[in-house]
């Protein structure tokens, strides 16, 4: 692997990406796992001192919270020097790669390090600042092979970064806590002229953990942060509901939808403002998407 693999760890995970560290094949010169202070008392970091390259970090408690951890995260990778790296979430401890064969219909399953540097001289070759793989399953059937970029995809979960182009286009994390970190910087990158995506033949799958990655329904405020994201970025993407899932969802508007969106945006914030002053029910926000759906 040519970049750093950064990632937090968090007291609330029993299982983490440092607990499979060692099953890497050729890790990267460097790796960073920034931990809260008083997060250590939970871990015994005495059984991770035989990863190779392994850097525990302090974080303060200042930046408590996963969007102002990604802000102190890209501050000291700068401070280091790094021009660029791997943004990971804290729960791949399960991770699986798989790729879709050029022009064939069979998955194959790879090694999780091949992958990682599949994405990272794809990214190189093609001068893409921001990129990873997908996390849809349904955008992973549709795509032709491994190689099938995707500018309107948003890379979370595992992300390699070209901090060096970011930082001189002037973006950056901001530690904004009413919005998704992954949303704020993507859609920053994207403005910025940077090219952003996902490789759609690439899927990426996230560990179930104890905490629960469930829906954004049921966690009152990830709802809230995704209509934040929407108040902050609606230009760049639409919020819809899927009804099989009963969740609320966001995709990037594309083709006829963008025309159909600037009808429907100035109404849609209105809601999200109507919710998240509570005048409205979650029930009566839901019902409102759904008859936009039906409309446009």
């Amino acid at each position: 692997m040519k970049y750093p693999l950064c990632f937090p760890v968090y007291k609330h995970r029993k299982t983490t990406i440092l607990d499979r560290l060692d099953g890497l094949e050729n890790p990267p010169d460097k790796i960073y796992c920034f931990m809260y202070d008083f997060d250590k008392e939970n871990y015994n970091l005495d059984d991770y001192k035989g990863i190779k390259n392994l850097t525990i970090v302090s974080v303060p408690d200042e930046y408590k919270s996963s969007m102002k951890m990604r802000l102190f995260m890209q501050n000291y990778l700068t401070e280091q020097g790094v021009k660029k790296f791997w943004m990971l979430d804290d729960d791949v401890s399960n991770i699986q790669v798989l790729w879709k064969q050029e022009n064939k219909g069979h998955i194959n399953k790879v090694n999780l390090t091949e992958a990682y540097e599949y994405i990272e001289n794809y990214s190189d070759e093609n001068d893409i600042s921001l990129i990873g793989p997908t996390l849809s399953s349904v955008k992973f059937y549709w795509a032709k092979g491994i190689n099938d970029f995707s500018g309107n995809g948003m890379p979370a979960g595992a992300t390699l970064i070209n901090n060096e182009k970011l930082l001189s286009a002037g973006v950056h994390y901001t530690g904004d806590a009413s919005v998704n970190e992954d949303y704020e910087i993507w859609i920053n990158t994207r403005r910025a002229g940077l090219k952003a995506g996902t490789l759609d033949g690439v899927l990426l799958k996230l560990s179930e953990t104890e905490n629960g990655r469930g829906s954004w329904v049921a966690n009152e405020a990830n709802f809230k942060i995704h209509l934040n994201n929407y108040l902050k970025f609606g230009n760049d993407f639409k919020l819809f509901w899927n009804e099989k899932t009963d969740d609320i969802c966001a995709t990037r508007p594309r083709g006829r939808w963008v025309e159909k969106e600037r009808t429907w945006h100035q109404g849609l914030v209105d809601k999200c403002h109507e919710y998240l002053n509570e005048k409205i029910t979650k029930e009566d926000f839901k019902n409102y998407l759904l008859n936009l759906g039906k409309k446009y």
